[in-house]
């Protein structure tokens, strides 16, 4: 501990008897150096205070124009972020929209076609059924026909053989068989010729021949052939039957795989008619959003650039400040030195010899204590911790190494120490949650892809089986659809072309928005310059407004604003006052004498009210550019004027307004040929589009002939797909959570280190900074101010013999010091239980230090 002492030794002199001219004038000196130096103090503390504001105006407005243009260079950043981003997710949003507009468009296509498709099944099916029914009646009529013939042969058979058996047969009854035998052949013979007639187109080319060859066989005897021909007919009846079955049971199927084809491609088409809506509306949201953004930043970067001219302005003036102020101070301090010395000569031993007048001086002694210690621990700790944290990468422990630096109770530091221990196990416990986790999701997610793995297998050679059924069926459409695929290409290639062209030119524009932006703002800023330069010692009039300048408005005042009033002046002299103050923006004159109020400030139009006098604005003969905000105006000093270039800043202007406008003419060409590029890439997508429909209704009528097969080979692919989307969904969440679990898995055992290492070094700092004297010092200050009235009983005095001569020098006779008694002191015990010290060390306190022995 060290104790500086600062002595101020004063002199007062007074008159003596000897020499009591000299004394006198003597005295008067040094009183009226005494009083010299007594003015240049309170002088110098009147500096110091109107310092003390202006550096509190240059701190606050620093500090708050930094924090805004931080603020501003933070929001201008995002927006420009949040801008480009939206950009570009209108660029893909535009993109997927125009996918899923070409999707609607084949989904539509093909449900049309399969609709066609389904209308000619259906005819196809009335046709072929009508056939077979007609061919099973057609049979079923020549069995039955022919049946009768091969029963009427075998009775004619019969008639003829009794007819030769009676011989003696009268003539009459022979010419009677003969004629009715012949007549009911005849008749039969064209009944069945009828009948099979009709049943021939039902049979194939080897039946139907023979059939032809027994209808074309003369009259005669039927019955050899009509067997086989009955035999062929209902052979042919049962095949048609099964057939007729068989088509029925096939448009069955096909009408319900095409209403389920249909099912799907509606909820298809609807899906896609709503993605398309849900993105325009979209495309149309984020426009609105960059329209917003792209106002906001041009807002924000004005405000930044003004708040950056203010800031430079006010460091340079603040500096200048400082530096008039310090050169102040040195002058003054200066003088105060001579003044005093000179006192010094006037009071010294040779002096009051001299003039035999000596008097007794005072002297003040002050005693100031200087503890270093706090300081040498604060600032080896701190360096301690900063390399520690250097080291480890720790904020934390640079966290604490700043309040250690900056001065914080050690108190606050123990606390803020504690609450980093804690967060640093409250880590370590979510690390090992995280490992968990991982280890979980992994081991799930593996045996998902294990089991769809499995299964794809399986799916797979389903899909090859279907696939070979209708291979043959392809080889028809593959060339149709080489060329619907070339369509698609052209298309898919074209698109990719304008969309680099589309990216081009916003590239560009962006460019050329930015140019115009930054020379625009550079046109402002000097413009806003000049303006307020050219207003400031520009030409003038007093009148009501720009339409108005020389007319001021009677019986109205603005309100507010007033900062000077001159009672006694006429409405010249408030005019001649007004343009001599650049921040005088007009006065308000009294009507009932003379006299008035200087104004800063003058309230818009439609505030003003009735009042008994004249309101003149200063109305500036040239257009001035109105500034976004009204920085606070710095207090009154010492302050001098500002010269500016003004012919120098209008060639400046005048040369980035032409920039500005070449730049916005060539933006406008680029707009231009923007906008013919779309149109014919638009137009070269309808004539591609309407040729590759062409070449799909082309391919439609072969592609039907799948459909069967198709839809089974559809649902497969479909359980396929789903399971390989399961797979996939899972591999994928594997890759998202790979850099993060393998981050952990990797660095768990380091960070854990690390943490531990953070913990041991920050525990280390709470043993130094418990074991230093200044924390057991505070701690005994506390420990003493809990003890109350008995702490002059509990920690040793200043007078016991005991304490060290050092310690008693700062403090008086009978203080409390910050060394303790022993535990279980007499004197102490005695006084926290409000007993005397006789009755305690006769009681429990017996052989307790401090008890009389």
């Amino acid at each position: 501990m060290r104790i500086t002492c600062s002595l101020a030794c004063g002199v007062a002199l007074s008159a003596a008897t000897r020499q009591s001219g000299a004394t006198e004038t003597i005295a008067l000196v040094v009183n009226k150096l005494r009083k010299m130096l007594k003015d240049s103090e309170e002088e110098g503390d009147t500096e110091r205070k109107l310092y003390a504001k202006f550096k509190c105006y240059c701190d606050t407005n620093e500090a708050e124009k930094e924090k805004a243009i931080a603020e501003a260079a933070q929001l201008i950043s995002e927006t420009q972020a949040d801008t480009s981003t939206l950009r570009a997710e209108n660029g893909k949003l535009s993109v997927e929209k125009a996918d899923m507009e070409q999707q609607l468009d084949d989904a539509q296509t093909a449900l049309k076609q399969a609709t066609n498709m389904r209308a000619k099944e259906n005819k196809h099916y009335l046709e072929e059924k009508s056939f077979i029914e007609t061919s099973i009646g057609s049979l079923e009529n020549a069995i039955e026909v022919l049946s009768e013939v091969g029963g009427d042969q075998t009775a004619a058979a019969a008639a003829d053989h009794e007819g030769q058996m009676a011989g003696d047969a009268t003539a009459e009854a022979k010419a009677f068989l003969k004629a009715t035998k012949g007549g009911s052949l005849v008749s039969l013979s064209n009944q069945v010729k009828r009948a099979l007639t009709a049943a021939t187109a039902a049979l194939p080319p080897k039946d139907r021949k023979k059939v032809m060859s027994f209808i074309a066989a003369p009259g005669g005897d039927y019955s050899a052939a009509s067997g086989e021909i009955v035999g062929i007919l209902k052979n042919m009846h049962d095949t048609f039957k099964e057939n007729l079955a068989n088509t029925e049971e096939a448009e069955r199927r096909s009408l319900a795989n095409f209403n389920e084809f249909k099912s799907l491609k509606e909820k298809e088409i609807e899906t896609l008619e709503a993605g398309i809506d849900d993105r325009e509306g979209s495309i149309g949201d984020k426009a609105g959003s960059v329209q917003t953004n792209m106002q906001t930043l041009e807002q924000t970067q004005s405000d930044k650039a003004a708040d950056e001219e203010f800031l430079a302005d006010l460091r340079q003036q603040c500096a200048d400040k400082k530096v008039q102020y310090e050169e102040r101070n040195k002058i003054r301090a200066d003088e105060a030195a001579a003044i005093s010395q000179a006192v010094a000569i006037l009071n010294g031993d040779e002096a009051f010899d001299t003039f035999a007048s000596a008097t007794e001086g005072g002297v003040f002694v002050q005693i100031k204590e200087h503890s270093g210690v706090d300081e040498q621990i604060r600032r080896s700790l701190a360096k301690d911790l900063r390399r520690l944290a250097a080291n480890q990468s720790s904020l934390r422990i640079a966290k604490v190494a700043m309040m250690l630096s900056a001065g914080n109770p050690f108190d606050k530091i123990l606390e803020e120490i504690d609450k980093v221990i804690a967060r640093i196990e409250k880590e370590g416990d979510a690390d090992n949650e995280k490992k968990e986790w991982c280890v979980d999701e992994r081991a799930h997610n593996n045996e998902v892809i294990s089991n769809a793995t499995t299964s794809i297998t399986s799916l797979e050679g389903q899909k090859g089986l279907l696939e070979t059924d209708i291979g043959s069926l392809t080889d028809v459409i593959d060339e149709t659809n080489a060329d619907i695929h070339s369509f698609k290409e052209a298309m898919a290639e074209e698109t990719k072309s304008r969309r680099a062209a589309y990216l081009e030119y916003n590239k560009e524009m962006k460019t050329l928005v930015a140019t115009t932006k930054v020379v625009d703002n550079a046109i402002k800023t000097l413009k806003k310059f000049y303006d307020w330069l050219a207003r400031r010692d520009g030409p003038h009039t007093y009148g009501t407004n720009a339409e108005s300048p020389d007319t001021c408005t009677a019986n109205k005042d603005a309100g507010g604003g007033n900062y000077k009033r001159m009672p006694d002046a006429s409405k010249d002299e408030l005019e001649a006052a007004c343009s001599d103050d650049p921040k005088c923006s007009g006065f308000f004159k009294f009507a009932a004498s003379t006299g008035g109020w200087l104004k800063s400030v003058i309230a818009p139009e439609h505030e003003w009210y009735d009042a008994d006098g004249e309101l003149c604005v200063k109305v500036y003969s040239s257009a001035a550019l109105l500034q976004n905000k009204e920085d606070p105006a710095p207090p009154a000093t010492f302050d001098k004027e500002f010269e500016g270039q003004k012919s120098a800043g209008a060639q400046v202007i005048a040369t980035l307004e032409t920039l500005k406008s070449d730049t916005n003419t060539e933006a406008m060409a680029e707009t231009e040929q923007e906008e013919t590029d779309q149109a014919d890439f638009e137009a070269f997508m309808t004539d591609t589009t309407t040729d590759m429909q062409r070449a799909k209704e082309q391919v439609a009528d072969a592609e039907a002939m799948k459909a069967q097969k198709k839809q089974e080979l559809a649902d497969t692919i479909e359980d396929l797909e789903n399971t390989r989307q399961v797979k996939a969904d899972a591999e994928t969440y594997l890759q998202k959570i790979k850099p993060d679990c393998d981050f952990m898995m990797d660095n768990i055992e380091g960070r854990k280190t690390a943490r531990a290492a953070e913990i041991t070094n920050l525990e280390t700092a709470i043993d130094k900074i418990k074991g230093s004297p200044v924390y057991q010092k505070a701690k005994a200050k506390g420990e003493k101010e809990a003890e109350g009235k008995c702490a002059n009983k509990c920690f040793k005095m200043c007078d016991q013999d005991a304490v060290d001569a050092e310690k008693c020098f700062k403090s008086a006779l009978g203080t409390p010091l910050d060394d303790k008694q022993p535990d279980g002191y007499a004197p102490c015990e005695a006084c926290r239980r409000g007993i005397t010290v006789a009755a305690f060390c006769t009681g429990e306190g017996q052989g307790n230090p401090g008890c009389p022995e």
